[in-house]
C-alpha cells in the first residue's frame, strides 16, 4: 500500500512530500543525533530518495556534513531561516533520505521499527525495547544517523 505523508518546517519555508510503499521508522540514540536534537535521539522514516519531493524552498535548505564512526560523511539538512532539521543523507546509502518525522504534518499513524545506537543511550533515555534493538547501526536498509 502507498502511504503519503506532507511536512516542513516550523516557519513553514521548506514544505515536502513523503510518498512511499513501506517505509522503516528508526529512533537513533547516537550521541551524533542526540547534539542535533539537543540531547533526544533523533526520530526518522528512511525513504527512497525518489520517495521524497521538495515542493517549496529547497533554496532555503542549508546543509551540515560531518563524518560517522564508520568514517562516512552523513549530510544533516535544515532550514536556513528556523533551523528546523529536516534530512539526512548518507554517504554509504545515497539512494535513501531520512526524513525527521517531527517534520510531518501528520505522523499519528507510525509505529517505530527499530531502535538504533542503543549502546549511546543516556541513562535516562526512554529506550523502546518492543522494537527491534541495535547496540549500534543496523544493517541497511535499515539506516540509522550514524552510518
Amino acid at each position: 500500500m502507498t502511504r503519503s505523508f506532507t511536512g516542513g518546517c516550523f516557519c513553514r519555508a521548506v514544505r515536502f512530500t513523503v510518498t512511499v510503499q513501506v517505509t522503516p521508522f528508526v529512533v537513533c540514540h547516537c550521541r551524533d543525533c542526540q547534539y542535533a536534537s539537543g540531547g533526544a535521539p533523533a526520530h526518522v522514516l528512511v525513504v527512497p530518495r525518489d520517495g521524497l519531493d521538495i515542493a517549496s524552498g529547497n533554496d532555503a535548505l542549508r546543509s551540515f556534513e560531518t563524518v560517522a564512526d564508520s568514517g562516512h560523511q552523513v549530510t544533516r539538512q535544515f532550514c536556513s531561516v528556523c533551523g528546523t532539521p529536516m534530512f539526512e543523507v548518507l554517504e554509504l546509502e545515497p539512494d535513501i533520505r531520512l526524513v525527521k518525522v517531527g517534520t510531518l504534518d501528520d505522523a499519528s499513524g507510525l509505529q517505530v521499527d527499530a531502535t538504533a545506537w542503543t549502546a549511546s543511550a543516556q541513562p535516562w533515555a526512554l529506550v523502546d525495547r518492543t522494537t527491534q534493538l541495535f547496540e549500534r547501526n543496523p544493517a541497511p536498509p535499515l539506516a540509522s544517523k550514524n552510518c
